[in-house]
């Protein structure tokens, strides 16, 4: 079993919302720390967290290389794109998230889901959710909307707990059957092993053309190829 565990880290003089990835051997693989710090109603993280300084990661663990965003940082693709260039080929993000204390008439845990489900991303994802219950504080009450999940490579939900129960979701995937893997073949990834929020990889969104001095694919709207140099002329 490898498992993720959120922790509250004092660095210093800095706070962070890290998470720790134990392998199955027992062995701490690394951390991250949440990048997207939120500042709303209800939601005054700026106030005891620090940026996260790590940049995103993924890790080779026993099972399979899998990425971690936390909370927050799921609404942000370039969380889900950075980590799957990187080669992860699950992704979790543990999450608090409940109803908008400044309007209760909004429910946004179906937009919560979709922005995960949507991510342009190769791996599967799983939402590790804080239970059903509720909060109140300095005049707002928040009510966590449950509904832990777990999507497959297309964004389809293939479990899912409601929003009152508490358990465990279990899963099985092919990870060498991934939609875009087949489609694309071998795509070349960021060398490192961590990309940093921001931070440009030279990968552009669009379909995939060969570069004819290397078997790298690059985007369409790219101009050229990393591994090669050679710049790559745009159809029409």
């Amino acid at each position: 079993m490898v498992l993720p565990i959120s922790f509250f880290e004092l660095a210093g003089r800095a706070r962070f919302n890290s998470i720790a990835i134990i392998d199955a051997d027992g062995s701490n693989l690394g951390i991250y720390r949440k990048s997207h710090i939120p500042d709303g109603p209800g939601y005054h993280e700026k106030y005891y967290f620090n940026p996260g300084d790590t940049g995103f990661k993924v890790w080779q663990t026993r099972y399979a290389k899998i990425g971690v965003g936390i909370c927050w940082d799921q609404w942000f693709p370039e969380c889900a794109r950075s980590m799957a260039l990187m080669g992860a080929e699950l992704l979790f993000y543990p999450t608090a998230i409940g109803s908008e204390p400044h309007d209760h008439s909004i429910n946004s845990r179906d937009h919560w889901q979709r922005v995960q489900q949507g991510t342009p991303r190769q791996p599967d994802a799983a939402d590790c959710q804080q239970p059903h219950r509720r909060e109140e504080q300095d005049g707002y009450d928040i009510t966590f909307y449950g509904s832990s999940f777990i999507a497959n490579q297309f964004g389809e939900k293939v479990q899912e707990l409601n929003e009152t129960e508490t358990g465990v979701l279990v899963q099985s995937f092919d990870l060498g059957a991934g939609a875009y893997s087949q489609r694309l073949g071998r795509v070349p990834r960021p060398s490192s092993e961590s990309v940093r929020p921001g931070q440009d990889t030279g990968w552009r969104a669009g379909v995939l053309s060969p570069c004819s001095t290397c078997t790298a694919r690059r985007s369409m709207t790219a101009t050229s190829c990393p591994p090669s140099g050679r710049r790559i002329a745009r159809p029409g």
